[in-house]
């Protein structure tokens, strides 16, 4: 395989956690007919970005060692690739969807009083979906099916808030009066031609340079940018910087306002966790499956700490599977005692992958979806299809001007690239078999 950066001249690009792939004591996932098992970082915000680089390395080798095959990063990021985006939809939209699916079909049937409670937790599971999918579709819909649901009862006030929601994700957009009722069209484009002629300015500035800024899913511009033309109402602010730094701002706006907001970049993350743990498991049984449908693996390896615990568990994509999961008191270092529990998990698996009848669970464990930095920057921060390209090639690595702090490793066919918090400028070649 050949992974190509073209000359990227004035352009900084941070290499700290991006794997080359595992240096694992055995060959890689493409020797041998192990089961394969994908390790896609350790949930835990105890964990600095080097410490899931760490854990990454320390929970593939405990797999290899008990007769998986971890499919090493530049693999996992190569099937990946170009595929991130619908992976985040379908990970974060999904529960948001499937309510609003609902929530339509009971207008449909005119059973508008059971409409609006299944519509008003559609849009509290499409809400804090945008940072990581950074897209608002879904969410205007629901506030549009919401508005008709309260004016085909008889309430136009609700209705007319329900639409100024819909308006300020999406100034441009209306209902079909093909698909819609004429009275929802009629409110709704009287409630839009009154919004957007009282329009607020938000002035935008970034940390750091080349810093993209998305407003309610629509790319504005870099950073600092000034927009002139807000409609009233909650707008979702998603900044993304040319390093993989990431920052989220949900603001509230009233016609005239003249606001200034400063985001702080950090590193990706990919949302909030839900406050229940009914909504964590829901999160993370989502994040897995749309991962295990783009990922040729026999396994997912779900792990991270939370309330006082370690959670390690597997997901078979193929079968749509979740393995019983294994659970540990948490008190020391989450990687260790992750690491640690892996024999125990391995346990549940047959020597094909599949997991034994009595081990098996209909629900995923209640993960923190924002604290796995390894996972939100392969989701995240990819590398630009354009940039890679794939062949066939021997057991070497050549590396060509990389900034300093950078060491290459080779042993037989296990490579791995490290570098420090430095960047790099120019061309890197590197050839695996």
């Amino acid at each position: 395989m050949v992974r190509r950066l073209p000359q990227l001249i004035g352009r900084r690009v941070r290499i700290g956690l991006f794997y080359l792939t595992c240096l694992l004591g055995a060959s890689s996932a493409l020797a041998g007919d192990d089961p394969t098992v994908a390790v896609v970082g350790l949930h835990s915000e105890d964990l600095s970005p080097d410490d899931q680089s760490a854990a990454v390395l320390k929970l593939s080798k405990a797999f290899s060692r008990g007769g998986l095959a971890p499919l090493d990063p530049t693999a996992l990021a190569l099937q990946l690739q170009g595929k991130e985006a619908v992976v985040l939809r379908e990970a974060f939209v999904a529960t948001g969807r499937e309510l609003l699916d609902q929530g339509k079909a009971l207008y449909q049937q005119a059973q508008f009083a059971e409409a609006v409670p299944v519509l008003e937790q559609a849009i509290e599971n499409l809400t804090p979906a945008v940072p990581a999918a950074n897209d608002t579709r879904e969410l205007w819909e629901a506030w549009v099916v919401l508005g008709s649901v309260h004016l085909l009862s008889d309430d136009e006030s609700s209705a007319r808030d329900a639409y100024a929601a819909a308006i300020a994700l999406n100034p441009a957009r209306s209902p079909n009066a093909a698909t819609w009722p004429p009275n929802v069209v009629s409110v709704y484009k009287d409630a839009q031609q009154q919004l957007v002629t009282d329009p607020a300015t938000l002035r935008v500035r970034a940390d750091g340079k080349d810093v993209d800024v998305f407003v309610d899913g629509v790319n504005r511009g870099v950073a600092p940018v000034k927009l002139d033309d807000l409609v009233p109402g909650t707008h979702h602010i998603v900044a993304r910087g040319d390093t993989g730094s990431h920052a989220y701002e949900q603001v509230e706006v009233i016609g005239g306002d003249d606001l200034s907001i400063q985001l702080r970049m950090s590193e990706p993350s990919l949302g909030t966790a839900a406050r229940s743990r009914l909504g964590r498991v829901r999160q993370t049984s989502n994040l897995y499956r749309a991962l295990g449908t783009y990922l040729d693996v026999d396994l997912v390896l779900l792990a991270g700490s939370g309330d006082e615990t370690v959670y390690l568990q597997l997901y078979a994509p193929r079968a749509d599977a979740f393995s019983s999961p294994v659970e540990v008191p948490f008190s020391g270092s989450p990687t260790d005692e992750a690491t640690d529990a892996v024999a125990d998990l391995l346990k549940k698996v047959k020597s094909d992958g599949s997991f034994y009848d009595s081990q098996t669970s209909a629900l995923a464990v209640p993960l923190d979806v924002g604290t796995n930095v390894h996972l939100a920057r392969l989701l995240l921060d990819p590398v630009p299809p354009d940039q890679i390209t794939v062949k066939k090639g021997p057991s070497w690595v050549l590396v060509g001007a990389i900034g300093v702090g950078a060491a290459v490793v080779a042993t037989g066919t296990a490579l791995w690239l490290t570098a420090d918090r430095a960047h790099y400028k120019g061309t890197i070649v590197v050839e695996l078999p």
